[in-house]
């Protein structure tokens, strides 16, 4: 944009010889285009921002004339006065004079210029006209480019993080999405420093007025669900006017994309939880993390909403057949087949027990059809009452969801959380593990619950347990024998009692005798070994395991 300054500079007006009478500290401000006066009387011949240049016969010839002639340019919202000298030095001595007495009585803040020279109007007329309608062009061309670029992005169906990342490069600073609750969505920070403010959401305001933020609103019509933002670290990164109208520029063309990229199919809850699943997704291993990629992490899941606290839980939540829509609905079920409406559903529901039981939480779905939760804790415990308070906590969290359609598996809390997000794969498999249970014994797992459990359905995959299994049990396999599996199990679960098998089954104790004895010539192992009787325990419990249908050992 053209300034006073950059006007002063130019070779056509440097013939002229300009001094500046007044308004040194004004020389910055824009031009907008440059007017001739051939009349004392301009008004309505002006629109505001104009540089006007007049001869001194115009502009000065008596002291009322320049008086009148200054206090009508700055009604007329005038840049600047560029007066022509005239022919005799007595009268070029005069007119100075007139135009500093006259500006200081009518109170003008404008820049004045006398010019010793004569030049001629219509050089500098278009030399300014050139460079202004060079800068308009430019202007319409960096609009075009940047509304191409978008476009392209869109047309591609880019991501939310592709477009965020595409506004940064063009603008050369970071840029933040964050929802209508100031929840960062996507940013393209090299530096875990842009998102410092949002984890003082108290003060996020404050600080934006500050150092000048740069924001612009997505969504259509009266709509806003989010808004980009160019979070400056100092107001004196603030530039000038011309990168900040770019800025502004590339937000609203990046705004846009986001708006299409919605309204083709991702709606506002699925932004969010791609920014949350993703951090999960990248905090997954702490392994070899440098000290600043955790801070980066750690930053990120307080910009996501994870409030402070003491410690954080890990925990998965493994959904089965079906689970109540929400509290307020606890008959509406869902159907198997809309596994990924029951993950939303249970997470939102989540979000508003936390709210409401002000528990710091951060839930996302994950890989595998599963939901990973960081739950913030508050006082430090250790030992039994750690686990006591933790499962306090997550019985409040959980309190009007039907535990009996999933199973949650809790992993070791951390004091930060993204070691505590690294924790959620050992809790996935504890959640697996706990929903194979046919009678589930706890309201959330952990590793030491399973006990021989857990190791066997680690296990589950390796052949050598199949060709165990197929070892000790064989004969009952081939074909399937369920009464007889049936009876075995209940007589191992019984501890060897044939009293209390007879009991439970309904059968007389010599019918008993008598089926547990042909069981022991199929199998040619004596039923009275401990030993015996402990290796047909881990077969019958590693049969089950595989069948997806096991009780808690």
């Amino acid at each position: 944009m053209q300034t006073i300054a950059s006007i002063l500079a130019l070779d056509t007006v440097m013939r002229g010889e300009p001094e500046l009478l007044l308004g040194s500290e004004r020389l910055n401000d824009p031009v907008r285009w440059v007017h001739v006066a051939g009349t004392r009387d301009l008004t309505g011949l002006l629109q505001g921002g104009e540089l006007v240049l007049a001869t001194a016969a115009i502009a000065s010839p008596t002291a009322a004339s320049a008086r009148n002639f200054l206090e009508a340019l700055a009604q007329e919202g005038a840049a600047a006065l560029f007066v022509e000298a005239p022919d005799s030095r007595t009268e070029y001595d005069d007119a100075a004079r007139l135009l500093q007495d006259a500006a200081a009585q009518v109170g003008v803040e404008f820049p004045v210029v006398q010019l010793h020279r004569e030049v001629r109007f219509v050089e500098i007329t278009q030399s300014v006209h050139e460079l202004i309608v060079a800068e308009q062009f430019s202007k319409v061309e960096r609009a075009r480019q940047l509304h191409e670029e978008f476009m392209n992005l869109s047309v591609r169906g880019a991501s939310q993080e592709d477009i965020v990342e595409a506004a940064a490069r063009l603008v050369g600073e970071p840029v933040v999405l964050e929802d209508r609750q100031h929840r960062v969505l996507s940013w393209s920070a090299n530096s875990d420093r842009a998102l410092e403010p949002w984890t003082r959401h108290e003060l996020l305001e404050e600080v934006a007025l500050e150092r000048h933020w740069i924001r612009s609103d997505v969504g259509v019509g009266g709509h806003h669900w989010a808004q980009l933002v160019i979070p400056l670290q100092e107001a004196t990164n603030h530039r000038d006017e011309e990168w900040a109208s770019d800025a502004v520029l590339v937000l609203e063309r990046a705004a846009q994309a986001l708006t299409i990229s919605r309204l083709a199919g991702r709606d506002e809850r699925a932004v969010v939880q791609r920014a949350r699943s993703a951090f999960l997704s990248d905090a997954a291993t702490t392994a070899g993390l440098s000290a600043v990629r955790r801070r980066e992490l750690n930053v990120r899941a307080q910009a996501l909403g994870l409030g402070s606290a003491q410690r954080y839980l890990p925990g998965v939540v493994v959904l089965k057949e079906e689970i109540p829509q929400a509290a307020e609905h606890p008959s509406r079920r869902y159907a198997p087949g809309e596994r990924q409406n029951q993950e939303i559903e249970l997470i939102e529901h989540l979000y508003r027990a936390a709210a409401a039981q002000r528990i710091p939480l951060l839930a996302a779905t994950t890989t595998g059809g599963q939901v990973g939760v960081l739950v913030g804790l508050g006082a430090v415990a250790e030992g039994t009452a750690a686990r006591m308070a933790e499962d306090q906590t997550l019985a409040e969290l959980f309190a009007s969801v039907d535990m009996t359609a999933l199973r949650i598996g809790v992993g070791d809390s951390a004091v930060e959380a993204v070691d505590a997000a690294a924790g959620l794969a050992a809790a996935a498999k504890v959640a697996h593990t706990a929903a194979s249970l046919i009678s589930p014994t706890h309201s959330f797992y952990r590793t030491v619950d399973l006990r021989l459990h857990g190791l066997l359905s680690q296990l589950a995959e390796d052949q050598r347990v199949a060709d165990f299994v197929e070892a000790e049990l064989g004969a009952l396999l081939h074909p399937v024998d369920e009464p007889a599996l049936e009876l075995l199990t209940a007589f191992i679960e019984a501890g060897g009692n044939r009293s209390i098998v007879a009991r439970e089954k309904f059968l007389s104790r010599p019918a008993v005798y008598a089926r547990l004895a042909r069981i022991e010539e199929r199998l040619g192992v004596s039923l009275e070994d401990a030993a015996s009787r402990t290796s047909l325990h881990v077969a019958l419990l590693a049969r089950e395991i595989s069948d997806g249908r096991t009780s808690p050992s």
